[in-house]
């Protein structure tokens, strides 16, 4: 694997050619040259690079101190010592001081590219392994989610089988609906004989000025959402930017799905973020679809509840 960034500190211009034009570059890394010891030592500490060739010999800092001063440091970047002359101890100090590898002139391509490959080997593999954590960190916070979605949807599910009052089971899915999105507010409006929306259940609307809450058909998002049947999902990442759901009524996202009876559109379930510029998705559209398809089983059950009794003999109404 190439890509990485390779800071070259030499102060011989036949040597940066060499290394940089023949070596590593055409190899696909991206080269960083300096030719001195504390230009060296900035750059790495910066930790502009993901590896660092130095030449033994630098000018105003030898190799061997520019080592040992970023290791001080705590910096880990590796380092390959590159030397014409070889002094004695040197090798055995530059490996003492954490080095990665330690090449003496003339060095082959092969070889620089093998001391290369080698020194960057260990922070290939701890990044691999850190984007695999990420990963199973990214795909346990989902199964998470997902898992807590279903338990939700469940609950409101056992509400509506437990024949509880549909303005009980209304306010367990307004606060579903809430949750499952993870909107700031939520609404479940049903149409009055007016043809208007009014508030049958809601959950964290804190502006007094929605109670009673009221939406007119034709000046509302949820009223298009009543005229088309179809839902609608809206968000904003401009913080100066709002819709309105009602007069006076704005907020940064939404999402409106239509409460359908035998086809026949007869409210809405909506979610909103009123201050956070956080969107909506198809995701939590879908949610929302099926929290919609429980309040009209609610409503459906209630209606022929409703019919049964009218229906029924007066002395089973009596009894029962």
């Amino acid at each position: 694997m190439a890509g990485e960034t390779i800071l070259l500190a030499d102060d011989s211009p036949e040597s940066v050619r060499f290394v940089r034009d023949t070596i590593l570059q055409p190899n696909g890394y991206r080269v960083l040259n300096v030719d001195n010891g504390p230009d060296a030592l900035q750059e790495a500490l910066s930790q502009n690079a993901d590896l660092l060739i130095c030449k033994l010999s630098l000018p105003e800092m030898d190799g061997l101190t520019l080592l040992k001063n970023l290791r001080n440091a705590g910096n880990a970047t590796p380092v390959i010592i590159t030397t014409a002359q070889n002094p004695p101890h040197a090798a055995a100090r530059a490996f003492e001081l954490g080095a990665s590898g330690y090449l003496v002139k003339p060095f082959s391509i092969k070889q620089m590219l093998q001391a290369v490959d080698r020194a960057l080997t260990e922070p290939r593999l701890r990044q691999s392994l850190e984007q695999v954590v990420k990963n199973l960190r990214r795909a346990t916070e989902r199964m998470e989610a997902h898992t807590t979605e279903l338990y939700i949807l469940h609950t409101v599910g056992q509400a509506i089988a437990a024949s509880l009052e549909p303005e009980y089971v209304f306010e367990y899915i307004a606060e579903a609906a809430a949750h499952v999105t993870g909107a700031e507010e939520s609404a479940l409006m049903l149409l009055d004989e007016a043809g208007d929306l009014y508030l049958c259940a809601a959950y964290g609307l804190s502006d007094p000025r929605t109670a009673p809450f009221q939406v007119k058909v034709n000046d509302s998002i949820a009223g298009q959402v009543v005229k088309t049947g179809e839902p609608i999902i809206i968000s904003t990442q401009d913080a100066h930017e709002s819709f309105k759901v009602k007069t006076s009524y704005f907020v940064k996202s939404l999402i409106n799905v239509p409460l359908k009876v035998n086809r026949q559109t007869i409210g809405v379930l909506a979610v909103n973020n009123k201050t956070t510029l956080r969107p909506f998705t198809n995701h939590h559209l879908n949610l929302l679809a099926t929290l919609a398809d429980y309040t009209a089983i609610t409503i459906q059950k209630a209606l022929a509840q409703a019919a049964a009794n009218r229906t029924a003999p007066a002395d089973v109404l009596e009894r029962s």
